[in-house]
């Protein structure tokens, strides 16, 4: 599975999304610091070491780890930036691949001071059109926790259907549990309009 390709970078009308590099370490610290507060609440993946004590080292660790993924085609780990500045907007993820379907659980994140401007709608766009059109993927499947209504707008807006609840699923970082809610989609029909290019294509 490692020599499947992965065309990059994927561009759109305000992003380009590419897949993480150890020379992004201190640029991750960066969006890390500034989104911790959202980031405990609901992504326990970034959780350890906290953010008081956490290093470029640490971020280095991190990168690599998911470099790896990337590598084994596991998951493909994108960082969004900003074309006109080259500011770290957000993160975007193909998670759980499964290449035989082909399937893939879309994730995605946008720094605290860039939320509520469309960038996490435009970068879950982006990913599952690539993951459609580029990947041939025939299912991509996404979640949020309940509790987090930015995360479940963002995911309607996509064009998502809602399949279920898997109940007490989701172990926030302090200790509760909460309902899962799961969503699906089958093609690229139901996604927004939207300028997608990736690989250098016109």
């Amino acid at each position: 599975m490692t020599d499947i390709p992965i065309p990059m970078p994927i561009m759109t009308p305000r992003l380009m999304l590419r897949p993480i590099q150890v020379s992004d370490a201190e640029a991750m610290l960066d969006y890390k610091r500034e989104s911790w507060a959202e980031f405990q609440k609901w992504m326990t993946w970034v959780h350890p070491p906290s953010i008081e004590i956490r290093t470029v080292e640490d971020e280095r660790k991190f990168c690599t780890h998911f470099i790896g993924r990337l590598e084994r085609r596991e998951a493909i780990p994108c960082l969004a930036f900003s074309r006109a500045d080259g500011t770290l907007i957000g993160s975007g993820n193909l998670n759980h691949c499964k290449w035989d379907i082909p399937m893939f659980i879309l994730g995605y994140a946008v720094r605290t001071g860039k939320t509520g401007q469309g960038y996490a709608t435009e970068t879950g766009t982006a990913l599952a059109r690539y993951a459609f059109e580029a990947l041939g993927a025939r299912k991509i499947a996404t979640f949020y926790a309940d509790g987090n209504i930015g995360s479940k707008r963002a995911i309607e807006k996509i064009g998502f259907e809602k399949e279920g609840v898997l109940r007490k699923q989701h172990l926030l970082a302090d200790g509760a549990l909460v309902d899962e809610h799961h969503y699906g989609m089958l093609d690229a029909g139901r996604l927004p309009e939207m300028d997608v290019k990736w690989g250098g294509r016109d």
